[in-house]
């Protein structure tokens, strides 16, 4: 008996935490369900009902990085600027290469005038190969460079956006600013 009661220990141990450090897969269907829902509420612009949906998520799954980006993205709606930077930054030590975030933790930075970081931020979201819409991350480094000043890279990053997505109107605006500043009059 007392050879075997190290191994009791270790597999009642292992049964323990294998039970406690994981969620389910009924519990990651729900929270899920409330992650989708806040994305639903924060696209219709109700706010509040996408806040208490993400943080429904939250609850349940505390590690997923999507659910921390709709917080991110929920503070930021409500101008809780350094709550929505903490979730950004929380979903980024997940996963380093989650473009999106990049992006709007550089608008969030451009929010507040810290045109330095956001132009950090914006360039890491078009480090990966693999972000989906990286013309919004050259929009966005466009009116950096814009606000900075610095009309000819403002230019620049705005024809890298058109040439992703030629009918992305914002870029065309921002370009035609960028080239008002120059004295550049088509």
């Amino acid at each position: 008996m007392n050879k075997l009661y190290p191994y009791i220990i270790f597999c009642v141990l292992l049964i323990f935490l294998t039970g406690c450090a994981t969620v389910s897969l009924e519990q990651e269907k729900e929270a899920e369900f409330y992650y989708k829902m806040g994305l639903s509420y924060l696209n219709e612009g109700n706010i509040q009902m996408a806040y208490v949906q993400f943080h429904k998520a939250y609850q349940i799954s505390p590690d997923n990085k999507d659910i921390l980006y709709g917080l991110g993205l929920a503070y930021f709606q409500l101008e809780e600027y350094d709550k929505a930077k903490d979730y950004y930054l929380k979903a980024l030590s997940i996963d380093p290469m989650y473009s999106d975030v990049h992006n709007n933790l550089g608008v969030l930075y451009l929010r507040l005038n810290q045109l330095n970081e956001a132009e950090k931020a914006f360039k890491k979201a078009l480090a990966n190969p693999l972000y989906q819409t990286p013309e919004k991350a050259f929009y966005n480094l466009g009116n950096t460079y814009y606000r900075k000043g610095q009309f000819e890279y403002s230019v620049n990053s705005f024809m890298d956006a058109l040439r992703r997505s030629p009918s992305f109107y914002l870029a065309y605006y921002g370009l035609a600013l960028a080239y008002n500043k120059m004295g550049r009059y088509g």
